[in-house]
């Protein structure tokens, strides 16, 4: 059984390069009294360096989510992931998720 801390969701985030501009949206829905979401843009494996992070807060209705970002130029481009850390058990609607570099 996973432990709060492992409710997580991982999506693959291809090419990128550093210093390339990219917009990062996606469509949530949730419970109002639900802790908001981590989003972050990083490395999946071990350091973990993370190159972005925002919270999200959920509401009962759809709402949309735009971040634009740019790698820092020694960004390490393997391996990156947008993930989406839910911190707690209950019910969350994750819609639509793209990148446009």
């Amino acid at each position: 059984m996973a432990s709060v801390a492992d409710l997580q969701l991982e999506s693959c985030i291809l090419a990128l390069q550093p210093r390339t501009p990219l917009q990062l949206r996606f469509w949530t829905r949730g419970l109002p009294n639900t802790r908001p979401i981590t989003v972050q843009l990083r490395v999946k494996n071990a350091p973990y360096t993370v190159y972005f992070q925002a919270e999200v807060s959920l509401t009962g209705n759809w709402s949309e989510s735009v971040f634009n970002v740019t790698l820092p130029d020694k960004a390490n481009t393997k391996n990156i992931v947008l993930l989406f850390d839910l911190h707690e058990v209950n019910t969350y609607w994750l819609d639509d998720v793209t990148q446009f570099i």
